[in-house]
């Protein structure tokens, strides 16, 4: 009985892979940075690339493997969340107001496109604090997603 429930369970698992389809392109930031599958165009926002000088500003990012060498005083040295050697976006908070677009679906930032209307759709993502300074809710990030031409999101 037990082994059938597990087949059970893993063929369902299996199907469900199977019929979900990842409509981001880019997710993973493994093929490149801005305007592949995704745009960055909020104000203060500042591309910065290897050889890091040891130092970020407010709003400096990178796509890396390990945000530690973007700030050895301040960053820990930690690996993306799913195979711990992908890469990541690492982001130094950005103090600019107005709610600045760190991350935007689409090359041009118009979205993801081929949704069909009255179907549900999940978006899921996964953030985790990278500064030795977030020792609590007031010192953390405070992120917020917006969708727009949608009804009845349940965020």
């Amino acid at each position: 009985m037990k082994k059938k429930l597990l087949l059970c369970l893993l063929n369902l698992l299996f199907v469900n892979v199977i019929c979900s389809q990842n409509l981001l392109t880019n997710g993973g930031f493994e093929s490149g940075g801005n305007n592949v599958g995704f745009n960055i165009n909020g104000a203060g926002y500042n591309l910065i690339t290897t050889p890091f000088t040891g130092t970020t500003n407010s709003g400096d990012y990178a796509f890396t493997t390990n945000p530690q060498p973007m700030n050895p005083a301040f960053f820990l040295p930690v690996g993306d969340h799913t195979s711990g050697t992908g890469n990541m976006m690492a982001i130094d908070g950005n103090t600019t107001g107005g709610n600045q677009r760190f991350w935007r679906a689409g090359a041009n930032g118009s979205g993801v496109c081929g949704l069909t209307i009255g179907q549900t759709y999940t978006f899921s993502y996964w953030i985790r604090s990278i500064s030795t300074n977030s020792l609590n809710a007031a010192t953390l990030a405070n992120i917020g997603i917006q969708f727009t031409n949608t009804s009845s999101n349940t965020l």
